[in-house]
């Protein structure tokens, strides 16, 4: 790994008091990078847990032993939500099932939001930070930039996405592979924030995955967008 200095400032100070056209063109910039990130070549999945190396050769491989990972977690976590997560996770690996026919794993950045996103002279400068970088479904990308970059401004998801289509084709079976990556990352973040003490985030995510699983995975992070 090489490390190289990059002057410029993370997006989420450089986007806060900036115009409307410099945020999407870095938002398209973004969707762009991500999209050439994702065409990396990789054999295949990396380890369930490591997420590099040699793993498993199917998609649901990879979740069901993140399955067995996260059922053990809930054990052993105070004032766990046992039933809320055995519902989760079953939910889970049957639409990793379903999608995983189609998937193909990629190399996947896995903490895309505006700390992440290196912006010099009003562009788009590099995405930054790489150590959760994973071999995995690369539909996994879409959760974090969804849940913390997107509410409330959908100019800014059209951007991304019309950025990530001008370097890569959109995936295909988009909506059902996102409800497998949304359940992961939900599933996996709340006993995470619990270990950290972070109650606001821990509550977040709870009542995102309530309704995740209430709504049989279709309440996905990312609810609407011009496929």
């Amino acid at each position: 790994m090489v490390f190289e200095y990059l002057p410029g400032m993370d997006a989420e100070e450089a986007l806060r008091a900036t115009n409307t056209a410099t945020a999407l063109a870095v938002m398209r910039g973004t969707g762009a990078a991500l999209a050439r990130l994702h065409g990396v070549p990789v054999d295949n999945f990396g380890d369930p847990l490591a997420g590099i190396g040699v793993g498993p050769v199917f998609w649901s491989e990879v979740v069901a032993s993140r399955a067995v990972a996260l059922r053990t977690a809930y054990q052993g976590l105070d004032g766990a939500p046992l039933a809320l997560a055995e519902a989760g996770i079953d939910l889970l690996c049957e639409l990793a099932d379903d999608v995983s026919p189609v998937v193909r794993p990629a190399v996947a950045h896995l903490d895309v939001y505006l700390p992440n996103i290196l912006v010099e002279g009003g562009r788009f400068r590099a995405l930054l930070d790489l150590e959760h970088l994973r071999w995995v479904d690369p539909v996994m990308d879409f959760v974090k930039p969804a849940m913390w970059m997107f509410t409330d401004r959908p100019a800014w998801s059209e951007a991304f996405v019309d950025g990530y289509r001008s370097a890569r084709t959109w995936p295909e079976h988009w909506s059902e592979r996102l409800s497998v990556a949304t359940g992961l990352e939900l599933l996996t973040g709340v006993p995470y924030w619990t270990r950290v003490a972070d109650h606001g985030m821990r509550e977040d995510y709870l009542h995102r995955l309530r309704a995740w699983v209430r709504s049989d995975g279709t309440a996905h992070v990312w609810a609407s967008i011009t496929r």
